[in-house]
């Protein structure tokens, strides 16, 4: 019983390892793409298709972001 606890408590930590490489990994693709989305808005807009396609992006980014928080928090 010991055993699989300890594999289990193994596997666990290395999800959770993996979770966190992840969040590190989703992060500096959030800062790329607020830097991005901001130089397309003062050079193309606020409102111009390539601004809004980047919003969007920076958007599912952030909630794949959140996902990956809210499981390693509980």
């Amino acid at each position: 019983m010991l055993k699989i606890n300890n594999k289990k408590e193994g596997q666990l930590k290395m999800e959770k390892e993996e979770l966190l490489l992840n969040t590190r990994k989703l992060e500096i693709r959030i800062k790329a793409l607020k830097q991005y989305m901001i130089s397309s808005a003062y050079a193309k807009g606020f409102n111009h298709p390539q601004t809004v396609k980047i919003s969007q992006e920076l958007d599912e980014v952030l909630n794949k972001y959140q996902s990956i928080n809210s499981k390693l928090c509980s």
